[in-house]
């Protein structure tokens, strides 16, 4: 039987050049990030885009005309302004609505029926925990990334849970929130 150096040899050996250049770059990313990681830089630390001319966004419509747009929303569309709303208002307390579930919430509160563990390292408990699968209590650990099992369900729980959260759809409920309400604002929280 080959050993797990062979077993690899022998795989990198059967690559073209274009498949062993991306795979050395991944390696090297994932060592940096773990390099990083030991050193405490956390993520979103190191700003990626240092030009100093760079334009804002834009949003969807021109801010002239979100009243407009607001009164044609609540006019055709009551139900869905209040849906709207209503969502917003759940987002606002980190409760979410994934994969079929309502009012997941992923907080890092210690006394809730969903609390993952105490391996929290000084997070703010008022924060979303990125990290929680509320179904079934579990919280990944904060671990890089590619030393994370997680398809251990003992380890992480229902990763699936984990990652829709962290796929941001509810992003677009807020700008949604926004012309539904008539304010522009609404990134407080």
């Amino acid at each position: 039987m080959a050993s797990k150096w062979q077993s690899k040899l022998a795989r990198v050996s059967r690559m073209d050049w274009e498949e062993a250049r991306v795979r050395v770059g991944q390696e090297f990313h994932k060592h940096s990030d773990l390099l990083m990681h030991r050193m405490g830089v956390r993520a979103g630390a190191i700003r990626l885009n240092t030009d100093s001319g760079a334009r804002p966004g834009q949003f969807f419509f021109p801010a002239r005309e979100t009243s407009e747009r607001t009164e044609l929303l609540r006019k055709h569309r009551p139900d869905e302004v209040d849906e709207i709303l209503r969502e917003a208002d759940e987002i606002c307390g980190h409760r979410f609505r994934l994969l079929g579930y309502e009012h997941l919430e992923f907080t890092l509160d210690r006394g809730s029926a969903n609390f993952g563990g105490d391996n929290f390292g000084g997070d703010n408990l008022n924060d979303i925990d990125w990290h929680l699968d509320p179904v079934h209590g579990k919280r990944a650990p904060m671990d890089p990334w590619f030393k994370i099992p997680f398809l251990d369900f003992a380890v992480v729980g229902d990763h699936k849970v984990t990652w829709e959260l962290n796929r941001h759809q509810h992003l677009v409920t807020w700008p949604r929130r926004g012309c539904s309400a008539g304010t522009r604002n609404t990134f407080a929280n």
